[in-house]
């Protein structure tokens, strides 16, 4: 299903993929040596599926070996457990540290107007959302795995958009520079009414640069492939 939506998405963006599909094993160990090899072979990792607990330091110290491949996954939550426990926990936070090829996703639903997925923040949380991403798949704030498939399928645009060979710290920040907060925009591009917007943009200021507690959020806006392209090209 995952790769159905980025296939999906790509051929619409008139993006030519190499789709590589890895099914490791149930043990954490094959988890991360099947990251280890897909990152050796591809510009991009999407995994959409959550680890917890020690053995799970496997996988993050996959992704941290692999300094030139991106890694996207959609934000996770699972039955209260700390979020530190988990790879994504170690996901890219510009103001600390976290792993620069390493974002996270999570969904603007076209059938939860105006909501978005409150990231856990307790003690031992330490994973944010990086992009916000519109996701006519997802059944609502908390549905994120197709917010991953959307904004792999994004980064892909990105990637194959740029004629020189970027890092993946730098193809996260042409993705983070080309987000919008304009309210006409959002709007049109997710039929929301004027009251909605403001709900939406209310809400992703208090995640992304709230007047007290942690940050949660890493891009203040939404997800935009017009801003993508005007970062790439240099055009208002």
């Amino acid at each position: 299903q995952a790769a159905r939506v980025i296939l999906d998405l790509t051929s619409r963006l008139g993006v030519q993929v190499k789709l590589l599909v890895y099914q490791p094993g149930a043990p954490f160990s094959e988890v991360a040596a099947a990251m280890t090899h897909a990152s050796g072979e591809a510009d991009m990792v999407a995994f959409f599926q959550s680890f917890w607990g020690p053995a799970s330091a496997d996988i993050t110290e996959s992704i941290r070996g692999a300094e030139g491949c991106l890694f996207v996954s959609p934000y996770v939550e699972y039955n209260s457990l700390p979020t530190s426990t988990c790879p994504q926990g170690y996901s890219a936070k510009p103001w600390a540290d976290g792993l620069a090829n390493f974002v996270t996703a999570a969904p603007v639903a076209f059938k939860a107007p105006g909501k978005v997925l409150d990231p856990a923040d307790r003690e031992n949380d330490t994973e944010v959302i990086n992009f916000l991403a519109p996701s006519f798949y997802a059944s609502g704030a908390g549905g994120t795995c197709p917010a991953g498939e959307v904004t792999a399928a994004v980064a892909a645009y990105t990637i194959a958009s740029v004629e020189a060979e970027l890092s993946p710290a730098e193809i996260v920040a042409i993705m983070r520079e080309g987000v919008t907060m304009d309210e006409a925009a959002l709007g049109e591009a997710l039929a929301y009414d004027a009251a909605t917007v403001q709900q939406f943009r209310t809400r992703v200021i208090e995640l992304g640069s709230p007047a007290e507690g942690r940050r949660r959020l890493d891009a203040i806006g939404l997800l935009n492939l017009w801003g993508i392209y005007q970062e790439i090209t240099g055009t208002q």
